[in-house]
């Protein structure tokens, strides 16, 4: 993938199922300029609110049930 395209997947847990993989693919994805967007739960990275989504849910997912 190149600086501008979009990583797109239906959920987060189609994309990894380690916290810390998630947490480290999203830095390399935003170094990259390259952008993410988690269609059934409406996170896209591409803006200031989808940010701070994609680290809610990454977060939600490192707590115990």
């Amino acid at each position: 993938m190149r600086e501008g395209d979009t990583l797109k997947v239906t959920r987060l847990d189609r994309l990894s199922r380690s916290v810390l993989l998630l947490v480290t693919l999203g830095a390399e994805l935003r170094e990259r300029g390259i952008g993410l967007h988690v269609i059934e739960q409406g996170i896209a990275t591409s803006t200031m609110e989808g940010r701070a989504m994609f680290g809610n849910a990454v977060r939600a997912r490192r707590a115990p049930a």
